[in-house]
């Protein structure tokens, strides 16, 4: 069980009892409150592994003969070794594990799950074995595994790319530093904002030109981004006959089955602000157990003001989807999935304020933008306990109208499932 949340920077302890995880299903940001190395060989090659599952060592290379019949001495599927099968995965598309390993020293050590490339803080990179496992209606996923993994104190890991991450240790996971894929502004996290989910409804509407009737035009603000609920609406142009943006929808893939993430916010009508990028998604799991003392976070981005008269503010992303899978998960750590804040709409003058990125480390909503201009004020963005809020009007004045102000990216989704 979750017992605290552990806040860097001496923040205080706060009893995380107020959040309810359903260990045997979803855990979600829309209800967790109430319903809430080495590697192996010496060749490098590309092998099949599992219909879904193309494997890479550390340096890809030639494929291998898919046809030829494996080795009746050959390692057991990781789906053996941790004695069941992870989600989103067969019991032998995962490649085996390639030992212990432990990041340290203080910084962000950053992995790329578009090239396998793990770069340390202060300089030099590694290149990790992994697999490419297809999943039906989501994105490829980058899967890595050890026996154990241990991110050490005043260590953080950062996770970057368009495929979902997938770490498992057939051991323990031990989390003394941050593990993050985070929408951060307009860039959204790995596995984050994919458009064959995305683009039909689940990002934020882009805002419009709208005018007075009179020859003046303003822009709308951007919707939010939705995935684990709705997210906030862009405003409307203050005297405009125009409407509101819609926010993003919520999806209907509640078990994060799929692995996915979450939705960008919208631009701004008008030359109007940029969308926040959405949360990001990631898989942890482990044979033993899982100990996380500071946050896991696949919370999103904010929307962006603007500089252009009469723009309005961008949506909010929304926060992204993580699952954590043991048979035992307990830490003073936090996990979030926060949505962005909505930037600010302008009038006029030198420019608005843009919302504020998700939380990492808080359950609490990010600010959209405010007190830059006359333009409407951006949403705040969706938490586990709060909905992603609508942005608001801006005050028009004569032919100067006021840009709207962006929706709150709505809130992710977490899961725990203990086997």
């Amino acid at each position: 069980m979750l017992d605290v949340m552990s806040l860097r920077n001496a923040l205080p302890l706060v009893l995380l009892s107020a959040c309810v995880f359903d260990t045997s299903n979803l855990s979600s940001f829309e209800n967790a409150s109430n319903d809430a190395g080495n590697q192996p060989g010496s060749d490098a090659a590309l092998v099949d592994a599992g219909a879904d599952a193309v494997l890479f060592d550390a340096e890809p290379g030639e494929v291998a003969d898919a046809s030829a019949e494996p080795s009746p001495d050959a390692a057991p599927c990781v789906g053996e070794l941790l004695g069941f099968d992870p989600l989103n995965l067969g019991s032998c598309d995962a490649p085996n594990p390639t030992g212990a390993r432990t990041l340290s020293g203080l910084g962000t050590h950053t992995l790329n799950t578009d090239t396998g490339v793990l770069s340390a803080p202060g300089g030099g990179t590694t290149n990790l074995a992994f697999a490419l496992v297809a999943q039906t209606g989501g994105p490829e996923l980058f899967v890595t595994s050890v026996t154990d993994f241990t991110l050490s104190l005043g260590a953080d890991l950062n996770v970057i790319g368009s495929r979902p991450l997938v770490l498992i240790a057939t051991g323990s996971i031990v989390l003394n530093g941050r593990v993050t894929a985070l929408g951060r502004d307009g860039l959204s996290g790995a596995g984050g904002d994919i458009d064959s989910l995305c683009a039909a409804s689940g990002r934020g509407a882009a805002g419009t030109a709208q005018g007075d009737g009179g020859g003046n035009t303003a822009g709308s603000g951007g919707g939010g981004g939705g995935f684990g609920a709705t997210g906030g609406q862009g405003a409307l142009v203050d005297n405009s006959s125009g409407t509101n943006s819609a926010g993003g929808t919520t999806s209907t893939d509640t078990d994060l089955v799929p692995l996915r993430g979450g939705c960008a916010g919208g631009a701004g009508g008008a030359g109007g602000g940029a969308g926040g990028g959405a949360g990001g998604a990631m898989e942890l799991v482990a044979g033993i157990s899982i100990t996380h003392n500071d946050a896991i976070s696949v919370s999103g981005g904010a929307g962006s003001g603007t500089a252009n008269n009469g723009g309005g503010g961008g949506g909010g992303g929304s926060g992204g989807g993580l699952i954590l899978q043991s048979p035992s998960i307990s830490g003073l750590g936090i996990l979030t999935a926060n949505g962005g804040g909505g930037g600010e709409g302008l009038r006029s003058g030198s420019g608005s304020n843009s919302g504020t990125n998700g939380f990492i480390t808080l359950d609490l909503a990010a600010p959209g933008g405010f007190g830059g201009s006359s333009g409407g004020d951006g949403g705040d963005g969706g938490t586990a306990s709060g909905s992603a809020d609508n942005g608001k009007q801006g005050t028009s004045s004569g032919n100067n109208l006021a840009g709207g102000g962006g929706g709150g990216g709505a809130r992710g989704r977490v899961r725990l499932v203990t086997p």
